[in-house]
């Protein structure tokens, strides 16, 4: 597998920027894919220079790219179903990560509400269900 560019490469400079950005962006989809950026590719970099500082990635920073997706599937920004639900997906994981229960409940009912207004992508809330064990849904539909 080929990545163009490697993720080795990206400097300290490039991710602190998208950290940035991901606070000044008026777009929730910007916003949720600069702040995932710095945290995968700032993980990377921790991991690949370990004789330097670290770059701090705060709880906060993926609490905005949860949001950011979180606003996109609300606003309807995403257009495709496929790309909703990689967009809550990737939500979820995060929130699950960071422990965010507040977040998580509220994925739950976004999912849920998302199914009933598109009855042909049940099998994707199923899906989400039974990947993440942690997600609990039962409390969900209370």
């Amino acid at each position: 597998m080929v990545n163009s560019p490697d993720a080795k490469s990206i400097s300290l400079e490039v991710i602190e920027y998208w950290k940035a950005r991901s606070k000044q962006t008026p777009y929730p989809v910007l916003q949720a894919r600069y702040a995932d950026l710095a945290l995968d590719i700032g993980c990377i970099w921790n991991h690949e220079h370990p004789d330097k500082a670290k770059i701090t990635l705060p709880r906060e920073l993926s609490q905005c790219a949860i949001d950011g997706y979180i606003c996109t599937v609300e606003g309807c920004l995403s257009t495709e179903n496929y790309q909703t639900w990689t967009f809550l997906n990737r939500a979820i994981d995060l929130a699950l990560l960071v422990k965010d229960t507040q977040r998580v409940e509220k994925i739950k009912h976004i999912a849920l509400a998302y199914t009933r207004n598109q009855p042909k992508s049940w099998w994707e809330l199923n899906s989400l269900v039974w990947e993440k064990k942690r997600f609990n849904f039962k409390r969900a539909r209370a």
